[in-house]
């Protein structure tokens, strides 16, 4: 069993009887606190056809969204307090740092991508990031990832699940890669401005 067909699998027997609530539900808890992303059962829902792809990934969007208002909340009162029962002081400080200097560039790449949106979610609350843009940004990342996914689905099929599998890692690694290049060049542009201070 491949990485995807797995992670369906407990996805779809937990949330999948509850349908499209559950899918809402999933999509919320995965933006705040739970691990397992919401693309999974959203696949599965889509390739029943009982329900219209469209409504699929806006029920998606929508508790993507709303979970992580939540996450932002989380981080918001709960502070770093939150952030360190999983990451060391370095760490954390280094998310600071990157979603100070990022903002929106940064939490629009974790939710598009596979990347923790989670970890975005809570770690903008921390660090106190523009609530307004980080709701707009999340909006149109989580709809763009949420709406690309069922629309392929719903036209490709479970020809697309195998892809999926089989370039889930490389598409992660990519898209790190992408922040990594985005974050040295913008490092460097602060130097400059340093040096002609």
């Amino acid at each position: 069993m491949g990485l995807v067909q797995d992670v369906t699998r407990w996805t779809t027997a937990f949330f999948g009887p509850l349908g499209v609530w559950g899918l809402f539900l999933l999509a919320f808890v995965e933006a705040s606190f739970f691990p397992v992303p919401a693309d999974t059962l959203l696949i599965v829902l889509v390739l029943e056809g009982s329900v219209p792809w469209w409504v699929l990934a806006l029920a998606c969007t929508v508790g993507s969204l709303l979970g992580g208002v939540f996450g932002y909340g989380i981080g918001y009162w709960g502070e770093e307090a939150v952030l360190k029962r999983w990451f060391s002081e370095k760490k954390i400080m280094r998310l600071g740092k990157l979603l100070q200097r990022y903002e929106n560039a940064a939490v629009f790449i974790a939710g598009f991508t596979p990347l923790p949106y989670k970890l975005v979610t809570i770690g903008a609350g921390v660090f106190h990031l523009r609530f307004v843009p980080f709701v707009v940004t999340s909006f149109v990342s989580r709809a763009l990832r949420f709406f690309l996914v069922a629309y392929f689905v719903y036209v490709f099929g479970p020809s697309l699940i195998a892809l999926l599998d089989k370039y889930l890692l490389l598409f992660a690694l990519v898209s790190v890669g992408v922040l990594g290049v985005l974050i040295v060049r913008e490092g460097k542009k602060a130097l400059r401005k340093k040096k002609k201070k």
